[in-house]
């Protein structure tokens, strides 16, 4: 079997793909940015931050947070699932299809929640505690670290699931996933720095500008609108084709079909 490449070359390679499968698929992605956009809006209108578990929220602004971040992966869910199709399988999605009442659809967006609500726990346990003792804080940070490895170790199932594999399980996520933990994490995690420093240069940019104004002008305020849900649905795209890549060299349990991929066309 062909070695995975390097992490660097893989997640290179999965934004120069996440921008291919944009190009090959504007109406999914157009739909997919403005949903983004829209709920991106709503917050703010709301006076919800946009990281949707910082332990500085109240439990009230938790469950509102946890709310926009249901409509989010709900919205978003159409997209990735094509990008997924279009890296494993060549498939150009041409609409946007919200079809909740499909199995691939719903097993898709449910175990997107579950992986949130990893993250949920924790946090709920930090806003609840007072974390001054050694035994508090520690509990949290293991619960922290235990949503990370359980969010990497099934990282693989949602590829599967696009692809309507015959062995997309969660338990066949965690089988091949084992031994390539760290690659996973680090595949995600350079994928999403090349994001951040974007977005942080853009942060930068629009502050500069604003200070050369008495009031910050309407035009940086809906730039700063787009720039932040978009450069996230770009993320999320650019990790949909990391997992994707990395399911086509580690899911042999997940693929479940006796003739190797050949079973996924």
């Amino acid at each position: 079997m062909e070695s995975a490449p390097s992490i660097w070359r893989l997640a290179i390679g999965a934004w120069r793909d996440a921008f291919g499968a944009m190009r090959d698929m504007p109406v999914v992605f157009g739909a997919a940015f403005a949903a983004a956009i829209v709920i991106h809006v709503a917050q703010g209108f709301f006076g919800q931050p946009s990281v949707a578990y910082a332990t500085t929220l109240s439990s009230e602004e938790q469950v509102a947070a946890f709310a926009f971040a249901l409509a989010q992966t709900f919205f978003l869910t159409p997209v990735l699932i094509a990008v997924h199709r279009y890296i494993l399988l060549g498939e150009r999605t041409r609409r946007y299809r919200l079809n909740p009442s499909d199995r691939r659809f719903w097993r898709f967006f449910v175990f997107g929640i579950v992986i949130q609500l990893f993250f949920v726990v924790p946090t709920l346990f930090a806003l609840n505690s007072s974390l001054e003792s050694g035994v508090e804080l520690a509990v949290a940070v293991v619960l922290f670290l235990a949503a990370i490895v359980a969010a990497v170790r099934l990282i693989l199932f949602f590829p599967a699931v696009a692809v309507d594999a015959a062995g997309a399980d969660w338990r066949n996520a965690l089988a091949d996933s084992r031994g390539h933990a760290w690659r996973i994490f680090f595949t995600v995690m350079v994928v999403t720095l090349m994001a951040t420093v974007v977005l942080m240069a853009a942060a930068i940019g629009l502050a500069w500008i604003s200070l050369q104004f008495d009031e910050i002008p309407r035009a940086v305020i809906v730039i700063d609108a787009i720039i932040e849900p978009s450069i996230m649905v770009a993320t999320l795209a650019a990790n949909a084709v990391a997992a994707s890549r990395l399911f086509r060299f580690f899911g042999m349990r997940l693929v479940g079909s006796a003739g190797g991929w050949e079973g996924l066309y």
